[in-house]
């Protein structure tokens, strides 16, 4: 049998301080169809709900008679119902769209066009005296090229040119002195990667976006594979993701909604309570905006003057919930006596993400002879955090596993294979990428948490440490030394050493490789037996001379765990 293989199991204790913070107060918008060229349903949805939006979501292209209906009638419509304009502007127009629109748009083919947009757009934000910089300037959230991690837009089949297509468009922006009290670049991405390339890689860099956003939706049962999500479902992957890719920036979840098909009884009230719980995500989550997606499109998204609802206010048919959630929600106010409707604190958000200590690296929460644990937290906000785990170890291991405990719920964990040991602790564990560690070397996992308690994170490692695998007989004494090691094989060389002082034939070896198979060997033939290999001395070398040795071996494919046996 194997004796060599050393379980080490530390269980361990650490006190984590965790920033809070009071709940943030959100801004609350709406998508809601008509793209600012008609004001009175959105006027109606604020009377209905007891509170006026904070921002509207509106669409155009790059077509240049869009931009002049743009800058002529729907920002100002929008602007002057005393709403924030949110300005979703997708490089496309049209048919003659070509496919590398991206790259042609960093190649600067486009520039004509967007000095034009970019000045009127200067000239929106300047407010009715036409000079930037004073008390009527007005504000916009610019929302460019969104869900590139997509499949449906030609702006996403290429992350490179993707993100120097938005860099040329923003320093053309910048170039003309509109700043991030004006203008604010909004990032959004799809809740899941759709297309080839992770959200990650179309990242423009942190001096280039102002917002981190997704777009998310509840599908319901007929969409295959996902089937009726909750909030966190749908969306909490990817807010780990963003928080980790830029700490410090507020995030927004710029499209929502729900369907109602969710195959319950009553699936009018089971969307009622998906709205409640988005709601409630929202906040406990830190979000500094949420836009409701209010269009009964693809399904029944709309919670107002779509086709179903549980109450009717004048002809419009709504949920009561988002009624209920808006007026309860910590939302900003829009102030319409003012010439700039919300304040630069609330047009900015201080529901930032982060808390401003960057990685800061907690002191190790573990350690032995041969293990450690130590964790980088990588960002906070006001109910969780997410860390980066270091297991580094002074000794050659060949698997390991690290438990993740936390009072609240761990949200996701990547990196690493992983399972839920409960509602409150994970179990990270070595996968075919890191479960060799040399002695000095350190892998790494992250982790998101929540909860309402943060003070607290218990951690527990296992790990197996490897070196030689002996067995010995009445008259045998055999050492496996692993001569070199990899990921996905190693190789080992066998001494069998007689321990008497007469010659003393050595009838075979077995080996136990519950994780691998040979691959090439030396100085013995070998044979599977049920799972394991057997090897058995060759015409030259059966016997062992006395108080002397013979060297076999083998090399193998997979993880080294291996077992020795002399008969």
């Amino acid at each position: 049998m194997n004796n060599a293989i050393t379980r080490l199991l530390l269980m361990l204790s650490c006190m984590v301080i965790m920033p809070w913070s009071a709940s943030a107060k959100i801004l609350i918008g709406s998508y809601y169809g008509q793209e600012g060229w008609n004001m009175t349903e959105v006027a109606h949805q604020e009377q209905w709900q007891g509170e006026a939006n904070a921002v509207i979501n509106l669409f155009t292209d790059f077509d240049p008679a869009n931009a002049t209906n743009l800058f002529d009638q729907q920002l100002m419509a929008i602007w002057n119902h005393g709403s924030v304009p949110m300005v979703s502007w997708m490089p496309y127009h049209g048919t003659s769209t070509p496919t590398d629109i991206a790259a042609r748009i960093a190649a600067g083919d486009y520039d004509v066009y967007l000095d034009d947009w970019s000045s009127r757009m200067l000239a929106f934000l300047a407010g009715p005296d036409g000079s930037i910089g004073t008390s009527d300037d007005r504000r916009v959230y610019l929302r460019f090229a969104h869900e590139m991690n997509s499949n449906w837009y030609l702006w996403s089949i290429d992350p490179v040119a993707y993100v120097a297509m938005w860099q040329h468009v923003y320093n053309i922006f910048a170039n003309k002195g509109i700043t991030a009290s004006r203008l604010q670049w909004v990032w959004s991405v799809n809740n899941t990667d759709q297309g080839f390339y992770p959200a990650e890689q179309y990242y423009p860099g942190d001096a280039f976006v102002d917002w981190l956003a997704m777009d998310g939706y509840n599908w319901g049962q007929s969409w295959t594979g996902l089937g009726w999500q909750n909030p966190t479902a749908v969306f909490g992957d990817m807010l780990a993701r963003l928080r980790l890719l830029a700490s410090n920036k507020p995030v927004a979840i710029t499209e929502v909604g729900s369907s109602t098909d969710s195959a319950g009884i009553d699936p009018y009230a089971d969307k009622s309570q998906w709205i409640t719980n988005m709601f409630q995500f929202v906040q406990d989550q830190g979000i500094g905006m949420i836009s409701w997606f209010n269009r009964d499109k693809e399904m029944d998204w709309a919670v107002f003057g779509g086709n179903a609802g549980d109450e009717t206010y004048l002809a419009y048919k709504a949920y009561a919930a988002y009624r209920q959630a808006v007026i309860a929600a910590p939302g900003v106010l829009p102030d319409r006596t003012s010439a700039r409707l919300i304040s630069d604190a609330d047009f900015l958000s201080d529901a930032t993400a982060g808390t401003g200590t960057g990685a800061f690296v907690l002191p190790p929460v573990a350690s032995n002879p041969y293990a450690s644990v130590t964790l980088e937290l990588l960002s906070s906000w006001n109910s969780g955090f997410c860390a980066r785990a270091h297991l580094a170890v002074n000794q050659d291991v060949n698997d390991w596993s690290v438990d993740i405990y936390h009072s609240g719920t761990v949200t996701g964990l990547w990196g690493t294979d992983y399972q839920n040991i409960s509602t409150n602790e994970v179990r990270a564990s070595a996968n075919a990428g890191n479960y060799l560690l040399h002695a000095g070397e350190q892998t790494s996992f992250d982790f998101c948490a929540d909860g309402s308690l943060q003070t607290t994170v218990v951690s527990g490692i296992q790990a197996n440490a490897f070196g030689p695998v002996i067995a010995d007989s009445s008259t045998l004494h055999a050492q496996g030394n692993f001569i070199s090691t990899w990921i996905g094989g190693y190789c080992m060389d066998v001494i069998i050493q007689n321990t008497t002082a007469q010659d003393q034939l050595w009838m075979g070896v077995m080996f136990s490789l519950p994780d691998s198979s040979m691959s090439s060997t030396w100085n013995a033939s070998y044979s599977a037996v049920t799972g394991d290999s057997i090897a058995s001395p060759l015409s030259w070398n059966p016997v062992v001379p006395a108080n002397g040795s013979i060297n076999i071996g083998f090399c193998a494919n997979g993880r080294n765990h291996v077992g020795l046996v002399l008969p």
